[in-house]
């Protein structure tokens, strides 16, 4: 009988020990996904890039370039739209492509220029930055195919 009782004790000391240790670790991973969710950056939306940005300023006979992104309804692509002072009858920079979300950067497949380039933007507070991914040399000249005169739109937007 004595064998019975310790035998039975044991058992419950080991399952509440158990039970405890179980505990212990679903606490852990609690506070292991919850550090990383304040850690993290939070996801970007089309809506977080939406608006009309400049370089430049249009008063005056200074040079400009605006870049419009519009939402085409659809939670990851947008409407890029350049525009730009026109010098001699003849736009600055013209550019109308649509560009997909993808984290935090929209990405623009280009193929119109000698080969197909990837442009992206950025966005940061209430600036934008136009660049291209150069995965050889001279990719980013594509952003100077789009502008008369010598210009590019590589560069820094400031939201409107």
């Amino acid at each position: 009988m004595n064998k019975v009782i310790v035998t039975s004790f044991i058992a419950i000391i080991f399952l509440i020990a158990c039970n405890n240790q179980t505990q212990e670790k679903d606490k852990t991973t609690s506070m292991e996904e919850t550090k990383d969710v304040k850690n993290s950056t939070p996801q970007k939306s089309i809506n977080d890039f939406v608006g009309t940005y400049l370089s430049g300023q249009k008063e005056g006979g200074n040079d400009w370039v605006e870049v419009k992104i519009e939402d085409l309804k659809n939670q990851d692509s947008c409407k890029i739209t350049v525009d730009s002072k026109e010098r001699n009858g003849k736009k600055g920079c013209t550019f109308d492509k649509t560009g997909i979300l993808k984290n935090d950067t929209l990405f623009i497949q280009t193929t119109d220029w000698k080969k197909p380039v990837t442009v992206i933007i950025t966005r940061k507070d209430t600036k934008i930055s136009i660049d291209a991914i150069e995965k050889e040399d001279g990719d980013r000249y594509v952003l100077n195919y789009y502008c008369n005169g010598g210009g590019s739109l590589i560069g820094d937007y400031t939201k409107q």
